[in-house]
């Protein structure tokens, strides 16, 4: 029975590149990131007596046939039109608006880093990597960093590769860049790699995704070398961890990848069972997000309430829950959540759901003419997969709705002063050229 599974999990990611023609899609992405998390299960389960790893097997098949099912049916009524052909090269310069958004988002990111912290410089990077709110401005520099740079990368890509507006070859520097450098002064050990799957994503969004054979060549071979090794590096800086040695670091990052992954759904399974609650975490993590976010509304929430990773995490490393204990929040896993509110059934067909969701905003990025909602829907993407790799439904649909209205109307706002200052530069010049004219006669 364990090879069997073991042979299907395998199989999974095989499969998915395989319908996918060989392209590092969402999809494939996705699924080759739960893969060892299910060999996580496959391991734990003999310890507890249970087979939790060829459910969790069904239910990643289940989103990939939700993929599948929104593909078929996309491909069928609704074809999707060609990327358009590479252009010869990038403008000199880029849209206003857009070039002063970018702008904006970049020195409210560095901004949280300089108020409060760079986490990779502090004594403890464990805690203050999470520190997102301690720069002040309602933690929005904090927001900036976790999503409104990530969709400009979304933004400036896909207007540069989908010619939705333009976008000069600087301003694509300026966005990687410095998405590269707060993904490595964040202090997460995943940062580079998730630069890379963000690579991978806005390829994907642009009609023109990568195939396997060319990341295993040239210079992307030596970036993603250098993500692992940075993966690695910071894991010296963990003070709880006590690694040593790069053979402590190696068998750090296998249990990580493994073990240490499926450890808080196993718990979820074991503590929750698979009848589910009808939504009562959910509902947990709903009014302790409100009472956080928005204080001022009359809410009857006790303090010492957590959301439901941060209540998992303090079973899993018997964390006293208190104001001042510091729990780290867990990857309690998409799957795992879903059965622990809906039951097993609901967990599934919800897991079918987030497949077709998948599908469908991709096909949104990569069909969408303005810029702005063609962005929104890569970073859902790019949110969707974190969803299922680490759970949390609340904090994340909260979130993309609150940053969504927050970036759009940032975007505008910055469109709507390039656009003034363009036609106060307008009226100058006309008027500059009727006193010339006036002069003449």
């Amino acid at each position: 029975m364990i090879i069997a599974t073991i042979a299907i999990i395998l199989l999974l990611p095989l499969l998915a590149l395989y319908w996918e023609r060989g392209n590092l899609t969402p999809l494939v992405i996705t699924t080759s990131f739960l893969a060892p998390v299910l060999i996580g299960y496959v391991e734990l389960d003999p310890t507890n007596e249970s087979q939790m790893a060829p459910l969790y097997c069904a239910a990643v098949v289940s989103l990939a046939l939700g993929h599948f099912a929104h593909h078929v049916f996309q491909r069928t009524w609704r074809p999707i039109p060609r990327a358009p052909a590479a252009s010869p090269g990038l403008p000199r310069h880029s849209s206003p608006g857009l070039g002063l958004f970018v702008s904006v988002v970049v020195a409210l990111t560095f901004y949280h880093f300089l108020s409060s912290g760079i986490p990779l410089l502090s004594d403890d990077v464990e805690t203050a990597r999470f520190d997102f709110t301690s720069s002040g401005m309602f933690g929005i520099p904090g927001r900036m960093f976790l999503f409104g740079l990530p969709f400009a990368v979304f933004l400036v890509s896909l207007s540069a590769t989908r010619r939705l507006t333009r976008v000069s070859r600087k301003l694509t520097y300026l966005v990687w860049t410095s998405y590269a450098s707060a993904s490595l002064l964040g202090g997460f050990k995943g940062g580079l790699v998730s630069v890379l799957t963000t690579m991978l994503l806005v390829r994907s969004a642009s009609g023109t995704p990568l195939s396997l054979k060319r990341v295993l060549v040239g210079w992307r071979v030596a970036v993603i070398v250098g993500a692992m090794a940075y993966c690695a590096l910071i894991s010296f800086r963990y003070r709880s961890l006590g690694l040593t040695n790069p053979g402590d670091v190696l068998q750090y990052l296998a249990s990580r990848a493994t073990v240490s992954a499926a450890a808080p759904g196993y718990l979820v399974f074991n503590r929750c069972g698979t009848g589910g609650s009808g939504g009562e975490q959910f509902a947990q993590d709903l009014g302790y997000f409100l009472h956080k976010y928005l204080p001022f509304l009359p809410l009857d929430q006790d303090d010492l309430i957590l959301p439901f990773d941060k209540t998992v995490s303090a079973a899993l490393y018997h964390t006293p829950i208190s104001k001042s204990a510091f729990i780290v929040p867990v990857t309690i896993g998409a799957f795992p959540e879903l059965v622990a509110n809906v039951g097993v059934t609901g967990g599934i067909l919800g897991m079918f759901f987030v497949g077709a969701l998948l599908s469908y905003l991709v096909t949104g990025a990569q069909t969408c003419k303005p810029a702005c909602k063609s962005g929104l829907f890569a970073l859902a993407v790019h949110l969707l997969q974190i969803y299922v790799l680490n759970g949390n439904f609340v904090y994340t649909c909260l979130n993309f709705a609150l940053v969504s209205v927050l970036l759009f109307l940032l975007y505008r706002a910055c469109r709507m002063v390039s656009l003034m200052f363009q036609n106060l530069e307008f009226w100058e010049l006309n008027g500059t050229r009727e006193l010339v004219h006036t002069g003449r006669r």
